[in-house]
């Protein structure tokens, strides 16, 4: 990760130089971690229980694994067997340890564990002792740190400021300040790492006793340890595309960012609905890759919380939402899919107006290779559609959409219900489009399952099923106080009017409006009545908006067809009172006809 230098209290020439030979030195095979120290190492948290606490390494060991990273966490100790997720919970971390201890023994663990990266976390028992001696505990690591490199010079040594205690204690910071003074004069190729203030614990609600961190502060030493080993542990046949890269292009309107958390220097910006952004790789080999993506600006700036990403892949597309309002600065994983060679993987970002104010911001995006070869199975995937709203008796249609890799059988489809108050009819429940009828009214939740007989993937849709009790019934009529126009509107004098009257208007962006007022909140069903369809010329586009408490909506009536009667519009949840209204515009589009204005109908529903 760029911009770790941040965490490291070595000059920036320092850190590039060992940069540049760490990762000269690393290859295929995984790097070999080891979390070197004491109690804290190995995880303790009051009261003891070491089958379940893994300390800082459970939540490293997942955030290494999810960043696509190759490693291999060693020492002859293993604590936190039961940690969930399941983890490699090899260290060498030992109760009460003292950096005197340590210095005895740790030819011994370099010798059976042959580590390339040693995470030291060492000092925490000798403060406080009787026989405590700043000048004799910062030699003990002082010699530490050298019979680790002189067992092999080219193993990358991140030392860490320890962490204080509970009650600050002024020996902490001094023996951190001693250490760090003695690794930057004495050595070159270290790097010192601030647990004690860079990590971001905070000593009152942060620790479980005096001394070790709860849950949440192991988290931050995790953290703060996953920042500083990026720079060090090899990746896996990875393919980074840049902002700046020839693989990346946009549509619509990018600014440069300026965040100061951008990869490579450089982030671009968009807040035009719909502009995008996409990356190309050029892959080496048929297989399954690990898909990253990296954005900047979401601790400065008010950022997409609906982000789009578009991974198109061999067996088709999948979009990802990502909230870049947060985790900016990082790579991300969007998952693993299948790419053929070449050129014909992207993947777009897409502003689509939905995620708030912010902008979006695109960066980089990163495809880290997994398996070749014959590429695995993927579980098909599905979509069962949006969230409905119906009324009885009408059923709903179900619009389900489903894509696979076909590297297995054809998939087979099938919905199914998953709760609610009554049953469900399918017209075909093995099909992807198909309408459901209900029994009665209620909330229901129906499944759609794909399985290509190896896997399967399901997803759900809430239907809520209405029905009209007539109990509340408001009718607005254009005769009525409720109803008024703008522009020019006319009598009509068709044969098919509501209460023998409605107006008519070819005046572009006329309209008229129907304002109730509605005795309870609920959902209403909402109908339309228009005239004049069999004598006249009228609007073929019609636009009926409907301003509801959840904001507006606008629905397009053919009036050239089914006047005389009600037409619904659909259901809407209005707030009682008369701040619900429905508005008539002819907006020109609907051919040479005449837009007519008559009636509109709320019928409560509950």
């Amino acid at each position: 990760m760029l911009g770790i230098t941040c965490f490291f209290h070595n000059t920036y020439l320092k850190i590039f130089i060992s940069l540049l030979f760490t990762l000269s030195l690393l290859g295929a095979d995984p790097v070999r971690i080891m979390p070197l120290g004491d109690s804290i190492t190995k995880g303790l948290i009051k009261p003891e229980d070491p089958i379940n606490q893994s300390g800082y390494r459970g939540p490293l060991w997942s955030k290494l694994l999810d960043g696509g990273y190759n490693f291999d966490l060693v020492g002859s100790f293993s604590s936190g067997e039961n940690y969930d997720p399941s983890f490699d919970s090899d260290h060498q971390g030992k109760n009460g340890r003292t950096t005197a201890e340590l210095n005895d023994r740790i030819d011994t663990y370099l010798d059976t564990e042959d580590p390339q990266i040693i995470l030291l976390h060492i000092g925490t028992n000798d403060i406080g002792k009787p026989e405590y001696s700043l000048t004799s505990s910062t030699n003990n690591v002082k010699s530490i740190v050298d019979k680790i490199y002189a067992h092999d010079p080219s193993i990358k040594i991140l030392l860490a400021r320890i962490i204080n205690r509970q009650d600050y204690d002024p020996d902490t910071t001094a023996f951190n300040d001693s250490v760090a003074a003695m690794a930057s004069d004495h050595i070159a190729d270290i790097d010192i790492v601030d647990m004690e203030d860079d990590a971001g614990i905070d000593y009152t609600i942060d620790m479980s006793d005096l001394e070790h961190p709860n849950d949440s502060g192991y988290t931050k030493m995790a953290d703060l340890w996953y920042l500083s080993l990026q720079s060090y542990v090899n990746m896996e046949d990875e393919i980074i595309v840049d902002n700046r890269d020839s693989g990346f292009n946009t549509s619509g309107s990018w600014s440069e960012s300026g965040a100061p958390d951008e990869y490579a220097g450089s982030s671009l910006y968009s807040r035009t609905l719909n502009g995008s952004a996409t990356w190309i790789p050029t892959l080496p080999e048929t297989g399954t890759y690990q898909v990253y993506v990296w954005y900047s600006g979401s601790t400065v700036y008010d950022r997409d919380t609906n982000a789009d990403y578009i991974v198109n892949h061999a067996g088709g597309s999948e979009t990802i939402e990502v909230d870049q309002g947060q985790g900016s600065g990082e790579w991300v994983l969007l998952g693993p899919f299948i790419f053929n060679a070449g050129g014909s993987a992207n993947v777009t970002l897409v502003h689509n107006g939905d995620g708030g104010t912010g902008a979006t911001s695109a960066d980089a995006v990163k495809f880290v290779f997994v398996q070749g070869g014959e590429p695995i199975n993927q579980a098909p995937i599905v979509d069962a559609g949006s969230n409905q709203m119906i009324i009885l008796p009408s059923g709903a249609s179900l619009n389900g959409i489903v894509t696979d890799d076909g590297l297995f059988a054809p998939y087979t489809v099938q919905w199914t219900k998953v709760s609610g108050p009554g049953s469900v009819v399918f017209s075909n429940a093995n099909a992807e489009d198909t309408m459901a009828n209900f029994s009665q009214d209620g909330t229901y939740v129906l499944r759609l399952t794909a399985d290509d007989t190896e896997l399967q993937r399901s997803d759900d849709v809430e239907i809520t099923v209405g029905s009209e009790d007539g109990s509340i019934e408001i009718i607005v009529d254009n005769r009525d106080s409720g109803f008024n126009t703008s522009g020019s509107w006319s009598e009509s004098g068709a044969p098919d009017e509501y209460a023998g009257s409605s107006l008519y208007s070819r005046t572009l962006n006329g309209s008229a409006t129907w304002i109730p007022t509605l005795p309870e909140t609920g959902t209403y069903q909402v109908y339309v009545w228009y005239s004049g369809s069999t004598v006249y010329d009228r609007d073929t586009n019609a636009d009926y908006i409907v301003n509801h408490a959840g904001g507006s909506e606008t629905i397009e009536v053919d009036q050239g067809q089914g006047s005389g009667e009600w037409v619904l519009l659909g259901p809407f949840i209005f707030n009682a009172g008369g701040s619900a209204n429905v508005t008539l515009v002819h907006n020109g589009d609907g051919g040479t006809g005449a837009t007519s204005a008559d009636a509109v109908k709320f019928v409560f529903v509950y």
